[in-house]
Order: structure tokens, then C-alpha cells, then sequence
């Protein structure tokens, strides 16, 4: 294909190969398509697709941007024929069948829709997207109002300092003028809460897929138009200026003083406005931008943000606007169904597991998200005089000392024979600590040596990109396990590791979650599965006026893995 046909028909299904995905290719495979997809399993992938001819083009263009709208909605993923090369061959999945063009435009009409579990746990997702916005929405209400609550309170201020100036003005030019005192500002704000609980009420009464999307839809534009408010970007502008005006006012009231000093001595009268004047000029408030040229770049940086809305997952756009804004936002409670309990309460039920421990026991899994977990692996291979030794040297260091205290008591440090001993016998109390069955199936992430020990304490994590690795083998996996209902776990919230800025130094780092996978309460179900290497590519892109092509993939990173199931014994 000539590289200008194919652009034209990217154009057609509303890809400019410009700041985003997908890209026209061209290179020394051919000319073709890049894009760049996410796999649940492997995280972000970029490959080359090179059609033959323009229906070829055509046809995969087509199935490209209706998966792009619509592929999360029915759970569609890509699967590649051979996870190694640049250009595989393509393919658009659901639970396993590749679907043709027809089937994906067409979808309503066929059998493939996720089943009746499947949809309700989606209309849940929807529920919690909607909830998590309110959130966001009731948040920004609060942040609006205490930006007018501050403007308030500013103003007020300036003009106590504008009416404080003005009479020493009068009093120095000894003229008798009527001074005004300007009435305070009233910083009460309305009540919302009332409407958005009533709006909670709503959300959780719709249990319509469609019902559930419109909603959902008005209230991103709502929320964009609160953003975009012009009442509330010039008050966060006022909120930069007032400061400085303030600022202003009290150098020239010290400045009309000394001049009230000078003239009682020497009796000379100075030119008030042209010296008030200098000190004016001589203020910060010039450097600030003008309000037009403020209000642009706002309104700018906010359509970035929405710019990015008809890509996403409806299901998720909720946590993209609490953490594009950096929010606290507290998962929603949803109703569930006791027969298909959802992944996110059976993480919640797991996350909750760790409060119900005593002080005691959450201690022991918080070593074994430590050094400690390492050392006591290899203790078990037989070899670990040097890594008890420079723990010994650790826990000496001063800067160690609360961590010590409050972790590592139980461990005697006078000698490697010792300290290896105290170990063991500590960290074998985890055997005593009863463990959470899990309520649904979840996917969990680790890396290990081939060959899984039965008597191995797994530590994995449910995020891929924090796959626990341990340090018995050089010749590491990535596993994704699929840990099946009932699966005995533990949840590890905290972890003991090494400051950054200070490497002999020892801190407690909140929000590492862990999930502890014992081998001897649990068992793997050998699949005999395929070891599978999975490249990850990076694009080299280049410039023309009018777009961007990719010249070629370049290889960031290789990575193996395996797929296993582990369940209760």
C-alpha cells in the first residue's frame, strides 16, 4: 500500500496519526498501522500491523476504532498469534473466539454477550464509576466553596487594608474627607450535600445498563461544566492577586508612617500619589499573567483532560478523574450478589482481613514483606551467612533503632548462628495464623525460579507491574496465577524496605499491597503450560508537517511467563 492511501483511510475512522495512537508505520517492514494496546496479562504492547491491500486496511481500521469505543464494554481483548515479533497477526477475542468485523458491529445481534453474571457484575462497575464521580463532583463543590470562603476573607482583608491606608493618607494631607468603610463580604455557602446523597440514591436504584451510561455521561458534563466555570476560574485567579495587593497596601501604610514621622520632624511635605506610586510599580502583581491569558490556559488544561474521556472505559473513568486530580476518594459500597460476589469486594473482604489480626500477627506478615522473607528462603537453600550477616550490621545501624524495636525484638543480632535460629522460629508463627479464604477467583502476579516448591511461601501481588521477585534464582518468571475461589491468602498492606536517600536506613511504607500464598495450604494445579516470552517494543517515531509515522519498534523489554492455578488443598 502507498502510505498516503492508507492515511486517508485512518482519517476516516477519526485516526491523525498525530499526538496518540494508533500510527501510520512506515518502515522497513512496510507500510502499515501501529497501535499500541493494553493486555491484562502483559501490560502495554506496541506491534505493526501491514495490510496487503486497502480492503485488508480497511477492514482492520474498522475493527480497530470499534474496539477502541467499545472493547471494554464487552470484555474484547487483542490476541497476538506470536507475542515475540513486531507484526503478528492480530486478533479481536471474546472468552476465546476470534470475532470477524460483522460480529463486532453487529454485536447485539449475536450470542457472544457476557453472560448473565458477567452483566451484572457490569451494571456494579457502572454503579461504582457513577458513585466515585459524585464523590469527585461533591469534592470539587467543597474545594469551589473554600476558594470562595478564602477569596471572601481576602477581600475583606484588602479593603480593612484599603479604608486603613486611605485615613492615613487623609491624616498626612491633613485633608477632612468622608471615609466609607465597606461592608464585609458574607462567605456562607449552600448546603449540596443534601443533593448529592439523593443523587447516591439515584445511582444505586438504576440497574439498567443504558440508564446507567447516560447518567454517567451528564455527569461528566456537569462536572466539566463546574470546572469550566468562569465564576470559579476568576475567583481561583483573584485568589492569586488578592495576596499580593494585600501585600501592597501594607508597604504603603508603612511607608505613609515614616513619611508622618519625617514631616513631624522636619516639617516638609513629600508628594504622597508619585511616591505610593513607586512602591505599586515596584510590586509582584505585574509579573502575574492577565486574567484572559489565565483563563485560556486553564480552560486549555482542562480540555486536555476531557480530550481523553472517549478513549476510556466507562467502567473506570470515575478513578481516571480522583486520580487525574490526585482526590481521596473512599470505595463505594455497592450491593452484591451473595452467588457472584465481584473481584472488588472480594479484594475489599481481603484488604479488611489484615485489621482483624492482633498486633502480634499483623507483625509477622509485615516481616514477611521485609528482608526478613528473603534471608529465611535462603536459610532454607542452605546459604545465608553473608546476607544474616549484613542484616546483623542493619539492624546495629542508630538509624534503625524504632524499626528494630518494633519489629525485629524477637531477633537476636549477637550472632549468625543466633540470629539465623531467631528467624526461623519467628517467622514459623505464621503457620499459627489463620489465613482468608478467598470469595472469588483473582488473578495474582510473582516471579519465581521454574520449578515451584511445596514448602515456598509465595509473595504476589495483584498488580503486574509490582510482581514480587525473590532472590533464591537468577532465572526468574513472571507466573500469573489464578488463584480460584477459597484460596488460603494473606494481605500484607505495609512494608518493610530501604529508604531511598538513605540505603543503611530502614522505613515502614504504607500502600505496598501483598498477597502471601502458602504452599502448604494451598496446592498448583500443573497445566503443563507453555513458558511464553512476551516483548515489550517502544516506538521511534518521526515528523512530517502534517502527522507522525513510526520507523520502527525498537525492543524495551523481554520478559517470560508462565500461567499456573493454585487452590485451597
Amino acid at each position: 500500500m502507498q502510505k498516503e492511501e492508507l492515511l486517508k483511510l485512518m482519517y476516516k475512522y477519526g485516526f491523525h496519526s498525530l499526538n496518540k495512537e494508533p500510527f501510520l508505520y512506515d518502515g522497513e517492514q512496510g507500510v502499515g498501522v501501529a497501535v499500541t494496546f493494553k493486555n491484562p496479562f502483559y501490560g502495554m504492547l506496541s506491534r505493526i500491523y501491514i495490510p496487503k491491500n486497502n480492503e485488508e486496511a480497511e477492514e482492520f481500521l474498522a475493527k480497530y476504532c470499534w474496539y477502541k469505543k467499545n472493547g471494554q464494554n464487552y470484555n474484547i481483548q487483542i490476541e497476538l498469534n506470536d507475542y515475540e515479533i513486531k507484526d503478528p497477526e492480530i486478533t479481536f477475542t471474546q472468552s476465546g473466539k476470534k470475532l470477524s468485523s460483522k460480529e463486532m458491529h453487529d454485536f447485539e445481534k449475536y450470542s457472544f454477550k457476557e453472560s448473565s453474571p458477567k452483566k451484572k457484575n457490569y451494571i456494579q462497575k457502572l454503579k461504582r464509576s457513577a458513585l466515585i464521580l459524585l464523590q469527585v463532583i461533591a469534592q470539587k463543590i467543597d474545594i469551589q466553596n473554600k476558594t470562595y470562603q478564602n477569596l471572601v476573607n481576602l477581600t475583606n482583608q484588602y479593603e480593612e487594608k484599603l479604608y486603613e491606608l486611605n485615613k492615613k493618607k487623609q491624616e498626612y494631607e491633613k485633608k477632612d474627607l468622608k471615609l466609607k468603610q465597606t461592608e464585609k463580604l458574607s462567605d456562607e455557602i449552600t448546603d449540596y450535600q443534601g443533593q448529592i446523597q439523593e443523587m447516591e440514591q439515584n445511582v444505586r436504584q438504576i440497574n439498567s445498563e443504558e440508564e446507567l451510561k447516560d447518567y454517567i455521561e451528564s455527569l461528566i458534563a456537569f462536572l466539566k461544566e463546574l470546572e469550566t466555570s468562569d465564576s470559579l476560574i476568576q475567583n481561583k485567579y483573584e485568589l492569586i492577586r488578592k495576596p499580593i495587593e494585600i501585600e501592597s497596601l501594607e508597604e504603603q501604610i508603612k511607608e505613609v508612617e515614616q513619611l508622618k514621622r519625617k514631616k513631624g520632624m522636619f516639617g516638609k511635605k513629600e508628594n504622597l500619589d508619585e511616591i505610593l506610586e513607586k512602591i505599586k510599580q515596584q510590586s509582584t502583581l505585574k509579573e502575574i499573567v492577565t486574567f484572559a491569558t489565565y483563563r485560556e490556559n486553564e480552560l486549555k488544561r482542562i480540555e486536555e483532560k476531557y480530550a481523553l474521556i472517549p478513549d476510556m472505559d466507562i467502567r473506570t473513568i470515575g478513578d481516571f478523574f480522583a486520580e487525574f486530580d490526585n482526590l481521596n476518594i473512599q470505595e463505594p459500597l455497592l450491593e452484591e450478589d451473595p452467588e457472584n460476589p465481584s473481584y472488588e469486594l472480594t479484594m475489599k473482604k481481603l484488604e479488611l482481613s489484615f485489621t482483624n489480626y492482633s498486633k502480634e500477627e499483623q507483625k509477622i506478615l509485615i516481616l514477611y514483606h521485609s528482608l526478613l522473607k528473603d534471608i529465611y528462603d535462603l536459610i532454607l537453600k542452605g546459604n545465608p551467612n553473608n546476607a544474616i550477616k549484613e542484616f546483623i550490621e542493619l539492624i546495629k545501624n542508630p538509624n534503625n533503632i524504632l524499626i528494630k524495636i518494633k519489629f525485629f525484638k524477637n531477633i537476636d543480632i549477637s550472632s549468625v548462628e543466633r540470629c539465623r535460629q531467631s528467624i526461623i522460629k519467628e517467622l514459623s508463627n505464621l503457620q499459627k495464623i489463620q489465613a482468608e479464604k478467598l470469595l472469588a477467583d483473582i488473578n495474582v502476579f510473582f516471579k519465581n525460579g521454574r520449578d515451584l516448591d511445596e514448602t515456598l511461601m509465595i509473595k504476589s501481588s495483584n498488580k503486574r507491574t509490582l510482581a514480587p521477585s525473590s532472590i533464591t534464582t537468577n532465572n526468574e518468571l513472571i507466573y500469573i496465577a489464578k488463584l480460584k475461589k477459597d484460596t488460603q491468602v494473606y494481605f500484607v498492606p505495609t512494608e518493610i524496605t530501604y529508604d531511598i536517600e538513605q540505603e543503611d536506613t530502614l522505613i515502614l511504607k504504607q500502600n505496598q499491597p501483598l498477597i502471601l500464598i502458602d504452599l502448604q495450604k494451598n496446592k498448583i494445579n500443573d497445566e503443563k503450560s507453555d513458558i511464553l516470552k512476551v516483548v515489550q517494543y517502544e516506538e521511534i517515531l518521526q515528523s512530517e508537517r502534517n502527522y507522525k509515522y513510526v520507523t520502527t519498534l525498537k525492543i524495551k523489554k523481554i520478559e517470560q511467563y508462565k500461567k499456573i492455578t493454585i487452590e485451597s488443598r
